[in-house]
């Protein structure tokens, strides 16, 4: 079975629908998604709209969180929590009601897709190296765990190793245990501007990562004439 998984979408509906066309290509038997569909970006009630017409499931990320806990808003910085006020703005009740009560895991035979970790995942932890992966390694009871939130894609050996990813097809053959990142559609912050997804083949023990460029310039347009914060507009070019 092939599985395309995006996350971290952002409210980046040029990203997304570029996204979707490649994965569409690809053939996949379904596409889910790792949370944090809003934020940032000036497109929420769009990207939304179109994952509920693909009907592509998904899991709550910070920002949808965010939206609704208040108390969850102290750790972003000025620019995330402008960004969190206007979309509430956006959003009528239905669609805030619908992203409060989006789960916090999906699972499959042998895997799980939670949004920061399995380690307290309301509690959005990062994770960027071995020993903050090692929390979720011990709570982890399926060969692999797909997440985000960091916006840098990469796999954690459960051995102690780690790989930053680009782009590229992984044997996963070899691996007891594994923790992938799978970087973010809308907001990349590897220092590469194409939004990032993976497609996992578990027949073939294969997890592929795609980098696709988009209209960057159109959706910096759209921030702008929203009214967002520049800075969220700028951060785009540079990927980080």
């Amino acid at each position: 079975m092939k599985t395309a998984i995006i996350s971290d979408i952002h409210s980046n509906k040029e990203a997304l629908l570029k996204a979707l066309e490649v994965i569409d290509k690809e053939k996949p038997d379904e596409i889910i998604c790792g949370g944090d569909i809003v934020g940032y970006a000036s497109e929420p009630k769009e990207c939304l709209k179109l994952l509920k017409k693909r009907k592509i499931k998904s899991i709550k990320g910070n920002h949808e969180d965010a939206l609704i806990n208040k108390e969850h808003l102290d750790s972003f910085n000025d620019h995330a929590k402008k960004a969190i006020f206007w979309t509430k703005k956006q959003l009528n009740k239905k669609a805030q009601n619908y992203l409060a009560e989006l789960p916090l895991t999906i699972s499959a035979n042998d895997f799980v897709l939670t949004h920061s970790g399995l380690y307290e995942p309301d509690e959005w932890h990062y994770i960027t190296t071995i020993d903050e992966a090692e929390a979720s390694f011990k709570l982890l009871n399926k060969k692999i765990c797909f997440f985000g939130h960091t916006h840098v894609p990469g796999i954690f050996d459960s051995k102690g190793t780690y790989k930053p990813i680009t782009e590229g097809v992984y044997s996963l053959a070899n691996i007891k245990k594994c923790m992938i990142n799978v970087g973010s559609i809308g907001q990349p912050r590897d220092r590469d501007t194409r939004a990032c997804f993976v497609i996992y083949d578990s027949e073939k023990q294969e997890v592929t990562f795609f980098r696709v460029a988009y209209n960057l310039k159109k959706t910096q347009t759209k921030i702008l004439k929203a009214g967002l914060p520049v800075f969220l507009s700028e951060r785009l070019e540079s990927g980080q």
